[in-house]
């Protein structure tokens, strides 16, 4: 009785293992790399209930720059041979593995720069600027955020305005954006007029 027990649950376990490797139609799967070709920025408006690009003139308080590196995804082709033992496959449990995404190159930091428009004087403003950090709530300087950062994989960010005592009503924002490769790409926001 007790051997008649065992064997069921023994068929009973196998069925199992068997048709979970069985009925496993997994996509196959791909892997991609991914390399930049430019940088775009925009400048936003937080002063409503969403934020939206900023057009005319805006507060200081609620201002923020939107910094997105444009990227291209390249597939790898990889010559896989597959090892089979005695012409059968080597039995897996059922779990499929998604594509995978190699960064050739990750951004190390960001640089903003304000143009005054009357007196065309460019200076380094990146410490004006903050960033939320990750599920917190709480905004950190540009800088150490590139010092604390989690993913280096990260190429959308959004500055908020944080510092605005010395800024002018009229400039422009210069963002240089630096690889860890040594590429930099440089963009403008164009003249942004904030309120008095």
């Amino acid at each position: 009785m007790i051997k008649k027990a065992f064997f069921l649950l023994a068929v009973f376990f196998s069925i199992q293992v068997l048709s979970s490797c069985i009925f496993c139609n997994c996509p196959e799967t791909k892997t991609f790399e991914i390399g930049y070709t430019g940088v775009t920025v925009k400048a936003y408006d937080t002063s409503g209930f969403y934020d939206v690009e900023a057009e005319d003139t805006v507060y200081k308080n609620a201002f923020g720059i939107d910094v997105l590196a444009s990227s291209i995804i390249t597939e790898v082709l990889e010559v896989n041979t597959p090892i089979n033992l005695f012409g059968f496959k080597t039995l897996m449990a059922c779990s499929c593995d998604g594509d995978t995404y190699i960064h050739t190159d990750t951004i190390s930091t960001i640089d903003i720069f304000m143009i005054d428009i009357e007196t065309e004087e460019k200076r380094n403003v990146t410490d004006y600027f903050g960033i939320e950090r990750y599920y917190v709530g709480e905004f950190i300087r540009v800088k150490k955020y590139f010092e604390e950062r989690i993913n280096d994989a990260d190429d959308a960010f959004r500055f908020q305005l944080m510092s605005f005592e010395n800024i002018p009503n009229s400039v422009n924002f210069v963002v240089d954006v630096y690889f860890k490769s040594g590429v930099m790409y440089t963009t403008e926001t164009g003249q942004i007029n904030f309120h008095d």
